[in-house]
């Protein structure tokens, strides 16, 4: 047991380390920031990374940004009657200040735990935010909102300012 969230995902990715550490293979650890929180309510809720605050308070973290995108702006979302919102956070590291990353995801919406697994891939794998930005997307899709939440974010918006 250790501290931090109780998370069944988390502690399964957890047993895999040590299984994996017991098996004399090297794995990598669990880092917190990169585990995704989802609260199954409706909306639901879900995260990954670190919020806007956090990464303002962070010393390696230069000139961090936050932008919202408007799940309506999305046409499955629009054409389901649904709607929530999303924040992407993102920021270069002082170790290379050129680079923008994706530093967070935060969603509210009622499929925001199918789309937080990617984000997570994005924040863990410490993704260019340009790079991640040109992920292509199925067309009309839920998980299109993430790419075009991350065009926004990379000032390229589509479908919303």
């Amino acid at each position: 047991i250790t501290a931090g969230h109780a998370l069944a995902h988390r502690a399964f990715e957890q047993g895999i380390v040590i299984a994996e550490s017991i098996a004399g293979l090297d794995p990598k650890p669990v880092l917190e920031e990169t585990v995704p929180q989802v609260v199954f309510s409706f909306p639901e809720a879900a995260c990954v990374g670190l919020t806007f605050d956090e990464a303002k308070l962070r010393d390696d973290i230069v000139d961090p940004k936050e932008t919202a995108y408007p799940m309506l702006s999305n046409s499955r979302m629009l054409m389901s009657g649904e709607g929530g919102s999303m924040t992407i956070v993102s920021g270069a590291y002082t170790s290379d200040p050129e680079t923008e990353l994706v530093l967070g995801v935060h969603i509210v919406s009622p499929i925001a735990s199918d789309l937080i697994a990617e984000a997570e891939q994005l924040v863990g794998n410490h993704v260019p935010l340009a790079d991640a930005a040109r992920l292509i997307h199925p067309h009309p899709t839920f998980s299109e909102a993430l790419g075009e939440g991350l065009l926004k974010a990379d000032g390229r918006p589509l479908h919303t300012r």
